[in-house]
């Protein structure tokens, strides 16, 4: 939530008499420094380390499956007679996952910055491309979602993806402290 950001925000410096350098005030830049100033060393590393490995795995798994569909989508897009597999293009955003990760460090690469400003830019521009060149049958619209019969496992799914969606909006969190240091 916004009040829980917020508290992040305000917790990342804290009084210390000892830090002369930095006018009696210590940055807490990362999540586990946080945790240990709050909890101690041993408790807070047990109490942080399950959730964030929680919220840091389920972003990247969000990140891969919306990140394939997005690229999919755009490949059928172009090519609407394309004969890859979803499992594919999961493979290819992996991939270029794997290989963005390799980079020793986005800090002196000021070109990425531009780069996902573009990326951001033509996404929204395919995103609206492609809306506006989909017409839908009316028939097949329903904006009454719980009239629509489900079975147990579309439940299953949509309450994973709740869960996913909470994840997801939490790992904002997750870089809240990052980008202030």
């Amino acid at each position: 939530s916004w009040y829980t950001y917020l508290l992040l925000a305000w917790m990342h410096e804290v009084p210390d008499l000892s830090n002369k350098a930095g006018n009696g005030i210590r940055r807490l830049d990362r999540y586990d420094q946080l945790a240990t100033y709050v909890l101690g060393r041993r408790r807070g590393r047990a109490v942080l380390l399950p959730f964030q490995l929680i919220v840091l795995l389920g972003v990247a798994i969000t990140y891969t499956v919306v990140g394939g569909d997005s690229l999919r989508a755009f490949a059928l897009f172009v090519n609407p007679h394309l004969a890859m597999g979803q499992w594919s293009f999961y493979l290819i955003f992996g991939a270029v996952q794997l290989l963005l990760s390799l980079l020793p460090s986005f800090n002196e690469l000021s070109i990425v910055s531009l780069l996902g400003a573009i990326m951001s830019v033509a996404y929204c521009i395919i995103a609206v491309a492609m809306s506006a060149s989909v017409h839908p049958d009316k028939a097949t619209m329903n904006y009454a979602p719980e009239l629509v019969e489900r079975t147990p496992i579309e439940r299953t799914m949509g309450i994973f993806n709740a869960i996913t969606t909470v994840l997801f909006a939490y790992g904002g969190h997750n870089v809240a402290l990052e980008i202030q240091a």
